[in-house]
């Protein structure tokens, strides 16, 4: 992980889950985990097809007993329950592999992600930055804005700070 260090001593963790189509993620994930180079061969040698989910359950497998809290895990992904805009859908053929529930990240404390265009909180730890500008007529309806996050003794405290349209 990442991790961040305030004057105050205080510490962050921060996991990143970089956006990779499934062909990519696939042909690199050995790669990324040298370490554990047989447990993927054996995992994807098992399979006749590998879905998305199938790869990020590994690899929250491979993290999982090595997080350090607080964690954030950051990503560019979609969520279960998660508000989507016409223009996600339509430009990048999202499908149904593509979005993940959230109990897949429990070990997590926030998730901080992009991939959707609407600013918006799912459940009590998880953000999506949305887009600071429309990228179509549909999404100029929407509240724009920027969240601030401030962790003090390990509680995030959190805020909107609008951003206004001139459009």
């Amino acid at each position: 992980p990442f991790e961040l260090q305030t004057d105050k001593g205080e510490r962050a963790y921060f996991y990143i889950l970089p956006y990779l189509p499934l062909y990519e993620f696939k042909e690199n994930i050995e790669n990324f985990w040298e370490e554990k180079r047989e447990s993927i061969s054996t995992f994807l040698n098992q399979r006749t097809q590998v879905m998305l989910k199938d790869l990020m359950e590994l690899i929250l497998g491979f993290l999982e007993e090595s997080i350090k809290k607080p964690a954030f895990l950051l990503g560019h992904f979609a969520l279960e329950k998660a508000l989507f805009t016409g223009e996600e859908t339509s430009l990048k053929s999202i499908g149904k592999e593509e979005i993940f529930p959230l109990y897949f990240f429990e070990k997590f404390d926030f998730l901080l992600l992009g991939r959707l265009h609407r600013i918006q909180k799912i459940g009590s730890k998880a953000y999506y930055a949305g887009s600071p500008l429309p990228y179509s007529f549909e999404e100029a309806l929407y509240k724009k804005g920027v969240w601030f996050l401030e962790l003090k003794d390990n509680i995030l405290i959190r805020g909107i700070n609008p951003l206004n349209s001139s459009f």
